[in-house]
């Protein structure tokens, strides 16, 4: 078989996205194999009302619902499986246009990362892949079109939305063809639209797997920095953001801790978008040292100039982030510990146990406790000094 060229596409379908979740949480259907030869079927006719020429391609899909996270990633790894799947089924053979669609079989697909990500919620765009291959001057013209014409012109049938939204067992509000750029300029403007556009600019680069390097900053000071296809981003405590990125920032608590606020808001935001778009991270420490993928908080001890107090604890957070920080003093030793996910507050509790004692004072400011003088996290005994 000569060498085969593809032009990835995809089927969107904007749904009420409500009913994902919630007690009453009801996932899309994954479609049996006769279902999964009518969604080809379909996809064919709408094609090859849209795209002239279609008809000597083969089109090739499989029939489940992805969220973008999962289609925007690193290599497009929905693509290259559907890609290797198609070019594997010619076993020498030379090409004939066909349509060929992959069915789940006892809830798996033929290949893992055609699997739905479980980890990821639904949103109220589902996506499902197409990818049109044959010869490259085929391909090349189809896809020029595509670009050109999919977002004025591409609505599917309105029989094949209503079967859409049978078969997969979900409201259909609007189904229609778009290209992978149409699907990261939406997502560029969505992110921009809420101040993201560092992030957009960082997806954007991880994406093509590129050699070059690229750097963002954000305004309070956040650092994600891409190289080999890995993320890495320094993880700062108070003290590092206040001495550091946030040394601009006005010295009086209020400023100071909505700063802090806002830079591990956003540190939690990015990671959590960067890990639901496929891209490895690496965690590192103010000083560049990797933080290990198993470890979930980060801890730093200070020494109290000439201050011995009672083991206390003090869970400093915000309505809308939880828990920051946990502050322990012990003797003449502050020790402040910084969760890196959710179980790291277990993990924390579990660690401090012994240094509390039987009956340690514990502290539930609702606020984190900041010396605004020296621009150091302080526990609430020492809020008042």
């Amino acid at each position: 078989m000569s060498q085969l060229s593809h032009y990835p596409c995809l089927l969107a379908i904007e749904t009420d996205a409500t009913s994902f979740h919630g007690a009453d949480a009801r996932l899309p259907e994954v479609p049996d194999k006769t279902a999964a030869e009518q969604l080809i079927a379909h996809i064919a006719a709408d094609l090859e009302g849209l795209l002239p020429g279609i008809h000597g391609t083969s089109l090739t899909t499989c029939a489940v619902v992805f969220d973008q996270t999962q289609i925007l990633r690193p290599g497009y790894a929905v693509f290259e499986s559907l890609k290797k799947l198609l070019e594997a089924s010619y076993q020498g053979q030379s090409f004939q246009p066909r349509l060929t669609s992959f069915a789940a079989h006892d809830g798996r697909l033929p290949h893992t990362d055609l699997q739905p990500d479980p980890g990821i919620p639904l949103s109220m765009l589902v996506l499902i892949p197409v990818l049109v291959s044959g010869d490259a001057d085929s391909i090349s013209s189809l896809g020029y079109v595509m670009e050109s014409r999919f977002m004025e012109h591409g609505q599917v049938s309105a029989g094949h939305a209503q079967w859409l939204g049978a078969t997969f067992g979900l409201p259909v509000l609007h189904a229609r063809y778009m290209t992978l750029t149409d699907l990261a300029a939406m997502l560029r403007m969505q992110l921009d639209s809420i101040g993201f556009l560092p992030l957009w600019e960082l997806l954007d680069h991880a994406l093509n797997l590129p050699l070059e390097p690229c750097e963002i900053t954000t305004g309070p000071g956040n650092q994600f920095n891409y190289a080999d296809g890995v993320v890495t981003s320094p993880l700062l405590t108070f003290d590092q953001w206040a001495a550091g990125p946030g040394a601009g920032v006005a010295s009086d608590r209020d400023s100071l801790s909505q700063g802090f606020f806002d830079y591990t808001q956003l540190q939690r935001q990015y990671l959590t978008s960067l890990a639901a778009h496929g891209i490895p991270l690496a965690h590192q420490a103010a000083d560049g040292s990797v933080i290990g993928d198993d470890q979930q908080y980060i801890c730093e001890c200070l020494k109290l100039e000439g201050i011995s107090q009672p083991a206390t604890l003090t869970y400093h957070s915000s309505m809308e982030l939880g828990t920051i920080a946990m502050t322990v003093i012990q003797g003449e030793k502050q020790y402040n510990y910084y969760p890196l996910m959710p179980a790291g507050l277990d993990a924390i509790e579990g660690a401090i146990a012994g240094q509390l004692g039987a009956q340690p004072v514990i502290a539930y400011p609702a606020s984190i406790g900041i010396d605004a003088r020296r621009r150091r996290l302080i526990p609430e005994s020492m809020a008042a000094d």
